[in-house]
């Protein structure tokens, strides 16, 4: 049985904790494909090796809590967008393949996810907005390595909500970025217009009551 698709260990170590195996040149996509629909832990896959993201309780909690006021948003004004959960595999660059990448949070306007390449796997073009929340583990060169990727094939601004600073960080694709704190508004412009949550909205109701 090929490494890629072994099955758990009766040990209690999650097979996450192992190093993945580099993968060869020629493997099949599809299987790569199914490990990260099937895994229940957040993998990526950088080309070569799978990659697993650092996601703890609070930021699986902020993740749900950010994409329902989006999807709330969207329903309650009709707005002609998706928003996408972490599930979502995109598959967008040229160069590269064999690159998937899930952001936790993103947003294609409806014309465009009309419109793209039809894959029912992936993504195969970049969202309008994303939204990545890090944990308190999370490394600065992997974000700054993901934030470089959107940047290459024109992912609309990403916010970067820090649950350990308690701010979002907004990078815009002309590499402008901007430092938000508690009340202040994170707009999310020509994406969701009218769409203009606080920091501390984003961070979920105990931040919104001010704890």
């Amino acid at each position: 049985m090929d490494t890629l698709l072994r099955p758990r260990p009766a040990a209690l170590a999650h097979p996450a904790d192992e190093e993945f195996p580099p993968i060869a040149d020629g493997f099949d996509d599809e299987a790569i494909l199914d490990r990260l629909e099937q895994d229940d832990r957040n993998l990526e896959f950088d080309g070569e090796t799978f990659v697993e993201k650092n996601v703890s309780v609070e930021s699986s909690f902020v993740n749900g809590w950010i994409l329902t006021l989006i999807n709330n948003f969207i329903i309650a004004n009709g707005w002609p967008a998706v928003a996408l959960g972490p599930e979502t595999i995109y598959r967008c660059w040229p160069d590269r393949p064999r690159l998937f990448r899930k952001p936790d949070v993103s947003v294609i306007r409806m014309e465009r996810f009309r419109e793209h390449e039809r894959n029912p796997r992936v993504m195969t073009i970049p969202a309008d907005l994303v939204v990545e929340v890090l944990s308190p583990t999370n490394r600065a060169e992997d974000l700054n390595q993901k934030l470089e990727l959107y940047r290459e094939v024109g992912f609309g601004p990403v916010w970067v909500v820090s649950l350990l600073s308690r701010a979002v960080d907004v990078y815009q694709p002309n590499g402008e970025t901007k430092r938000l704190r508690g009340d202040e508004v994170v707009d999310a412009g020509d994406v969701l217009p009218g769409f203009a949550p606080t920091v501390n909205d984003l961070l979920g109701p105990d931040a919104a009551r001010g704890r």
